[in-house]
């Protein structure tokens, strides 16, 4: 939040001076003094966690409605977002999302997978090159034990125990498949951006590394696999906006289905107790905002949310909330050291 930051008793935020501004995250809240500043903490902390989106344009969108002039802002896209109750599929905490909003919420993320091979091992074959798509749960390489394993002369000695003939180790005649171990199997879809076979000896004397004699000992190189991850928005994965509003994902519905608003169909339906509860009002603000400045853009000004051609949904017109708000994609999960807060 910034340090010395206080909390009135009008439950607003007030920094001691013009020279401790408010934290990174806060300042970059719009109409925050309309939080409460609980909701503000929550609000600065999906910040943080915001995924970086698979968009065309840098990872996301830069806010519509900002309250800061630079570009230090989080991952995110602008929906056109509605509040109002849709067919008991967003109540409280759900969000009811449309297929083109889905489409823009997918993350890509850039791992690297470090895979040490064991001297006991031949060369593993490669089933992926670059480029090559790669699917969830597949291996990235096949693993075989060295035929005539038992020779001291390629270092150390690991086998089962088990009866060896008067005329020593016992040698396996030929090369035999082991099981894939966790590291080699892809953590999800991506494309394979490179693939790199490194020697652990040689890796140790360009100074960059510190390997230690066990690590040598065991393994002879390592294979560095990087893989770009892009993961399509599901029903069950959270979403968020900058007033610390959280949701996870309800339903996601056909573009064809969802209310209408300025003859658009809208991207996100969030129920509005849940804002009375939360206490964050800003998040009205921006939304209402957004249709001014959309207004501007398109030269319309028709706030009335209509229902889709044969949808079920009550009524024809409602003078619902609708507008243009950022919305940010976070971690489902929290981390296994952290505590779980009261509410979302």
């Amino acid at each position: 939040m910034g340090l010395g930051v206080t909390v009135t008793a009008q439950r607003t935020l007030q920094a001691p001076s013009a020279d401790v501004p408010l934290g990174l995250p806060s300042s970059r809240i719009p109409y925050r003094d309309y939080n409460d500043p609980r909701r503000l903490l929550l609000g600065a902390r999906c910040q943080q966690q915001a995924y970086t989106l698979a968009c065309a344009t840098a990872g996301g969108e830069m806010p519509l409605v900002r309250a800061k002039g630079d570009d230090l802002e989080p991952p995110g896209v602008n929906l056109r977002v509605a509040y109002l109750a849709y067919r008991g599929l967003n109540h409280e905490d759900a969000w009811v999302i449309s297929r083109s909003a889905a489409a823009k919420l997918r993350t890509c993320e850039l791992r690297t997978y470090w895979v040490l091979v064991r001297r006991i091992e031949s060369p593993p074959e490669m089933l992926v090159k670059v480029g090559d798509r790669v699917r969830a749960k597949k291996p990235l390489l096949e693993r075989q034990i060295i035929a005539d394993l038992l020779r001291p002369a390629i270092g150390p000695i690991f086998c089962v125990r088990s009866a060896v003939p008067r005329d020593g180790f016992a040698a396996v005649p030929e090369a035999q498949d082991l099981a894939p171990e966790p590291g080699d199997l892809a953590d999800g879809d991506g494309l394979v951006l490179s693939v790199r076979r490194t020697d652990l000896d040689a890796m140790r004397q360009t100074g960059r590394y510190v390997i230690s004699d066990r690590i040598r000992t065991v393994y002879r190189s390592v294979i560095r696999i990087r893989i770009r991850h892009e993961s399509p928005l599901r029903v069950g994965c959270k979403l968020a906006n900058r007033h610390g509003h959280k949701g996870i994902v309800g339903a996601i519905v056909e573009d064809k289905d969802m209310p209408r608003w300025r003859d658009k169909p809208l991207e996100a339906l969030i129920d509005p107790i849940s804002v009375i509860n939360r206490s964050n009002l800003g998040q009205l603000h921006e939304t209402l905002r957004g249709a001014e400045i959309d207004a501007e853009q398109n030269r319309q000004t028709d706030f009335m949310v209509t229902a889709a051609s044969g949808a079920d949904w009550p009524g024809q017109a409602t003078n619902a909330i609708a507008g243009l708000q950022f919305v940010m994609r976070i971690p489902t999960a929290l981390p296994v050291t952290a505590t779980a807060n009261n509410g979302s």
